[in-house]
């Protein structure tokens, strides 16, 4: 069972407020305790399916300044809960798969990874150059896709090796209606602003999504949701 609080913490400065504090805002110390912190009534309760966590907090243990506090948020739910990290998987034989190459807009981050769950796709592979997926926001976002969707932070030699095809999302690109989709589809996603990086540029098919040309691209979220859809999404 979570442990529950002693008594009711309604001081700012409680050690267990700094640990809650800065398992939301520091990426290392989340590694070093193997913990995150979430934030919100549903989610608590759906990832409470999944894994047990380590300790709640509501408004029966915290003060709502504390909870404030802790979550960062100035009209929070009124429920927090600290939960083990989920884990790294082995993704070599997972398809199909996405990768993000110096994705770091949160937001846009945390809504990939949830498309991609929702999808059906098998798991995300992170490049060097990503945002923590583990950010307050990507957590937000994602509504915690990473507990429930197979995932591993590795190299362009790893990212290499895997037996998969790869595509490239890219403005100049073959048109994504020509391209048949392939059970052991790879989808490579980029920067939002700086595009591909030169490692992308160097690998695999390079596909984009037709447009009217009244737009010169899309938000990479919003692209991205529709490339997975076509290349593999369940749906299909």
């Amino acid at each position: 069972m979570f442990k529950e609080t002693p008594k009711k913490i309604t001081s700012l400065q409680n050690p267990l407020v700094k640990h809650l504090v800065k398992l939301r805002t520091d990426g290392r110390y989340r590694q070093e305790q193997n913990s995150v912190l979430i934030c919100g009534v549903k989610l608590v309760q759906e990832l409470q399916e999944i894994v047990e966590p380590k300790a709640r907090y509501n408004s029966e243990n915290v003060s709502p300044e504390v909870m404030k506090k802790i979550t960062g948020l100035v009209s929070p739910e009124g429920i927090a809960a600290e939960f083990p990290l989920p884990s790294p998987s082995i993704i070599e034989n997972r398809a199909p798969l996405l990768v993000l190459d110096q994705i770091n807009d949160p937001g846009n981050m945390g809504t990939l990874i949830r498309t991609a769950l929702a999808l059906g796709w098998e798991g995300v592979f992170f490049l060097p150059g990503c945002v923590d997926p583990f950010h307050e926001k990507v957590i937000r976002a994602s509504r915690g896709a990473l507990f429930r969707l197979p995932w591993k932070e590795g190299s362009w030699e790893e990212l290499k090796s895997l037996p998969l095809t790869p595509y490239v999302a890219d403005t100049n690109g073959r048109s994504l209606h020509d391209v048949k989709p392939s059970k052991n589809t790879l989808l490579l996603l980029s920067n939002e602003a700086q595009g591909l990086s030169e490692e992308g540029k160097a690998y695999g098919e390079r596909i984009t999504i037709p447009m009217s040309g009244k737009m010169e691209s899309l938000n990479v979220a919003t692209s991205g949701a529709i490339m997975m859809y076509e290349l593999g999404g369940i749906a299909r």
